[in-house]
């Protein structure tokens, strides 16, 4: 009976040191399949001057990379911060809602405004600048009163009054212009 005693006691010494030898070696960080990501990686993307925001919180400056949780809207932004507050192309927004996993880049079009001067005959004449590099028609009167801001780009700016010649010409504007301003000075043929 002694034998059958100390045969189980080391029976059950062998099994705990077995077990404690197990639990002591580094466990296995083996993924399951199964296991679904919480976040994805979102890369933002604007001009190198631009001040970068994800919901309200400055991330960076021209570009950011960082990692966000999924299934939530985000909101997207970037500001020249230089730029007047009423030059609509200096901020661009949006919202985007993440999917686990995803690795997606998103670009925010931001431009400087340049402010433009009228001095043009007849004061009745309609203006209208189509941008060619992206954004929206501006149609205005000759006789606009004060400063008008234009994003910076290129533009055809076509030009008609009931009693002359219609006008057409390419134009760029950009922030380089004397004291920030441009002064465009014409006279239809009428």
């Amino acid at each position: 009976r002694e034998a059958a005693r100390v045969t189980l006691l080391d029976r059950v010494q062998r099994a705990q040191n077995e077990i404690a030898v197990r639990d002591s070696l580094p466990q296995s960080k083996a993924v399951s399949s199964n296991v679904v990501p919480s976040t994805a990686r979102l890369t933002l993307t604007a001009a190198d001057a631009a001040i970068l925001y994800v919901d309200g919180t400055r991330v960076g400056t021209g570009e950011w990379t960082g990692e966000r949780q999924v299934n939530a809207a985000l909101k997207l932004s970037a500001i020249l911060a230089t730029a007047s507050t009423a030059c609509v192309s200096a901020h661009a927004d949006t919202v985007v809602r993440l999917r686990a996993g995803d690795v997606r880049e998103v670009a925010l079009s931001v431009r400087p405004c340049v402010a433009l001067r009228l001095s043009w005959t007849p004061s009745d004449a309609r203006l209208v600048f189509a941008p060619l590099d992206g954004g929206h028609l501006l149609t205005m009167r000759a006789d606009t009163t004060g400063t008008v801001l234009l994003p910076a780009g290129r533009y055809v700016l076509t030009a008609t009054s009931p009693s002359c010649a219609q006008f057409s010409d390419t134009i760029t504007t950009s922030k380089d212009a004397d004291n920030g301003v441009i002064v465009l000075k014409r006279r239809m043929i009428c």
